[in-house]
């Protein structure tokens, strides 16, 4: 049978190439079109209504060749064809009871080409011009779509509610209820990620004012919750998402937990952080969900110094994610975790590994400079001097900031190899003329010891006033800073200054270990001026809090009671002051010189 059609087929075409038309009256070769279409032949039965449209131009059976004509177009995927075909037949018959029909076949093909304005209009009229009982639920689907596409929600709901008043039993059915509701979320997570928040708010307050109480309509103030988050109006959006936690939908809980868990950490709950991120690990069943809360996890537990929780998070976050973004974050993460719980040699190979993998990514270079960092710590000095090198050298410049660093780096492992006067030279170099970053403090705090160790303390001066002016770092750094301006001004003999800049850093809450550096100077400065009273009780002070100091604590104490004329009080002082230095220490066989003087004249 199959054989046979192939021949009439070919023998079809053979008589049409040769000029051969068979003499068909007007039903028999829309008949044969039609056939032809139901059995899937297109093309045949658009070679049929050619020779209809050549033998029949005015025929009046014309506008059902061209429905069927603009049909065969269709499934033949040449939509704009089809389109142009229908309009033609309703603009040469526009009184041809096929009206209706070529509208809503016309708004169809509209729909396909994703014209929706134009669709919106064609159903419109196709319902308004008598279509046909069956086709009217198409239409009023078509009419919906199209005007849910374009984010008339508000029209569409309109409708949708004509469309169940007269036909009630569609109310039992949720087709198309959900098919507003999916566009209303497409379009709702569109204009959310545009940041368009009034649109997200408007399109929102439609559907959840139409249905109050559907929860498939969950997503969408999950949607509406995040804008609110983005807002500021995070009170707000914290209350729509503990509601959310309940939600029937299971994909929407653990993606409230986990915003939930964004807003503790901003607002540092760091408690409340934890409790939701494993919340959502939890209940997600989304692997990519889990993995993005174990690494929130990560970080939280390296915050508290849980380094081996912070490397079990990182790494399941590694294994199980399949995002490169983030199987990025977590291997840089690890390496990061590893190196600050003093695991230097897994340090290493996981900055190189992720250099490896990711050797495009904008951390590659950072990675770089922390591996060696890490061989410093490792004390392989000669692969840290070559990685810190390249990073200086590199073809393509690095961040001002990286280079610092690299250069900091380097001159640490001159230092270590004996090469201090090389450290100072480089960092000197480095630091003329450049604007002061706050990646270069630590750098300048070594350069300027060295320098007051090795009597240039005038040239320390200007390095550290731009440590103590950096109101952007930390205090314990502009701290230590001032101690070392307070040094540098007391070798110029200039004591004011010195007294300035100990009392500057003093007012910076610093460590107690460097607050009794700083309050040892003041009170020995303070010695040095002849200012007894206001030493002593600086004094007293560090006696408690500087234990590694006492003898030379005590020291101080004795000489100011002496010197204010209370040498009875000075002489236990002295004594207890003894028994806390080294026996043949300068110090100690002074205060033995000072102890027999004082015997002398008793």
């Amino acid at each position: 049978m199959i054989k046979k059609l192939t021949a009439i087929f070919v023998l079809f075409a053979l008589f049409l190439r040769a000029g051969y038309v068979f003499a068909y009256t007007e039903k028999e070769c829309l008949q044969l079109a039609k056939l032809a279409y139901e059995n899937e032949f297109y093309d045949i039965s658009l070679k049929y209504l050619s020779q209809f449209n050549n033998l029949y131009p005015q025929g009046e059976l014309k506008p059902y060749g061209l429905i069927l004509q603009g049909l065969n177009l269709r499934k033949l995927n040449k939509l704009p064809e089809a389109k142009k075909t229908f309009s033609e037949s309703l603009a040469d018959y526009p009184e041809s009871p096929y009206v209706s029909q070529t509208y809503y076949l016309r708004g169809e093909t509209n729909l396909s080409l994703n014209i929706f304005s134009e669709a919106e209009a064609d159903f419109r009229n196709a319902l308004n011009a008598g279509l046909a009982q069956e086709t009217m639920p198409a239409a009023y689907q078509g009419l919906l779509t199209s005007q849910a596409n374009q984010g008339k929600f508000f029209e569409a709901l309109t409708i949708l509610a004509e469309w169940e008043g007269r036909q009630p039993e569609l109310k039992e059915s949720s087709e198309n209820r959900k098919m507003l509701i999916n566009t209303a979320e497409r379009s709702i997570a569109a204009a959310l990620n545009a940041r368009d928040f009034a649109k997200v708010h408007a399109i929102s307050g439609i559907m959840l004012d139409r249905f109050p109480s559907d929860p498939s309509l969950d997503r969408i103030s999950y949607y509406q919750a995040n804008a609110l988050l983005q807002e500021g109006n995070i009170e707000v959006a914290r209350n729509d998402f503990l509601k959310l936690r309940s939600s029937p939908d299971p994909e929407i809980p653990p993606l409230a937990s986990f915003r939930l868990a964004d807003i503790s950490l901003a607002q540092k709950d760091y408690a409340g952080a934890v409790r939701y991120y494993r919340e959502a690990e939890e209940k997600s069943v989304d692997p990519e969900i889990k993995a993005a809360a174990k690494f929130q996890l990560g970080t939280l537990a390296r915050k508290n110094q849980d380094y081996a929780g912070a490397s079990a998070y990182f790494q399941k976050a590694l294994t199980d994610s399949t995002q490169p973004a983030l199987q990025e974050k977590a291997l840089f993460e690890l390496a990061g975790t590893s190196f600050l719980s003093g695991d230097y040699q897994k340090a290493a190979a996981l900055y190189r590994e992720f250099r490896s993998r990711f050797p495009q990514n904008e951390s590659a270079s950072i990675a770089l400079l922390q591996e060696a960092f890490a061989f410093y710590n490792l004390k392989r000095y000669a692969e840290a001097q070559a990685a810190f090198q390249n990073l200086i050298s590199a073809v393509t410049p690095y961040p001002h900031n990286l280079s610092g660093q690299a250069q900091y780096g380097l001159g640490l492992v001159f230092i270590a190899l004996g090469k201090e006067s090389q450290a100072v030279a480089l960092w000197e170099r480095y630091l003329t003329d450049k604007p002061f970053v706050s990646e270069q403090a630590a750098m300048v705090l070594l350069l300027t010891r060295s320098f007051i160790k090795g009597g240039r303390s005038a040239e320390a001066v200007p390095y550290l006033r731009r440590v103590t002016s950096a109101v952007d770092l930390e205090d314990e750094t502009r701290a230590e800073a001032f101690l070392l301006l307070g040094l540098a001004y007391l070798k110029e003999n200039k004591p004011s200054e010195s007294l300035s800049a100990l009392d500057s850093g003093l007012t910076l809450n610093p460590s107690p270990e460097l607050r009794g550096g700083l309050m040892k100077n003041k009170a020995d400065l303070l010695l040095a001026k002849g200012d007894y009273q206001q030493a002593i009780p600086l004094y007293q002070q560090l006696r408690q809090t500087l234990p590694e100091k006492r003898g030379e604590v005590l020291y101080g104490t004795a000489v100011c009671l002496q010197n204010l004329g209370q040498t009875p009080e000075a002489i236990p002082v002295y004594l207890e002051a003894l028994m806390n230095l080294p026996a043949n220490s300068p110090l100690a066989k002074e205060i033995k010189t000072t102890l027999a003087q004082i015997k002398k004249k008793m």
